[in-house]
């Protein structure tokens, strides 16, 4: 008798399913996805345009490297201010990304 009853629970809900098919997404179904995603695309974006901005100054970086050598010592701050950017922007859209995936840290 249960099995009967169960059978009979999913077959009525497939005939739901086939009955009242899905909509297309509108625009709220997007709204609702940025408003989810929308911190990890963007900071993803972020990250992806300052590695790219890094690559193309490289050689600028490497002139500023060679002036502290060379005896400009306040230039020394500039790596350092890009590394902790770099890590800050980088390591929030890592977090934001695997909070996104439903991927959480063990506690």
């Amino acid at each position: 008798m249960l099995w009967s009853n169960t059978m009979q629970k999913i077959a009525e809900a497939h005939i739901h399913a086939l009955q009242n098919p899905c909509k297309p997404p509108c625009k709220a179904d997007f709204i609702r996805m940025f408003n989810k995603y929308g911190r990890v695309f963007s900071l993803g974006l972020l990250s992806m345009t300052m590695y790219s901005l890094l690559y193309y100054f490289s050689a600028d970086l490497t002139q500023i490297a060679q002036a502290t050598h060379a005896g400009q010592k306040a230039m020394f701050f500039i790596p350092i201010v890009l590394a902790l950017a770099f890590s800050l922007i980088h390591g929030a859209f890592t977090a934001h990304f695997w909070d996104a995936l439903g991927i959480k840290a063990k506690k």
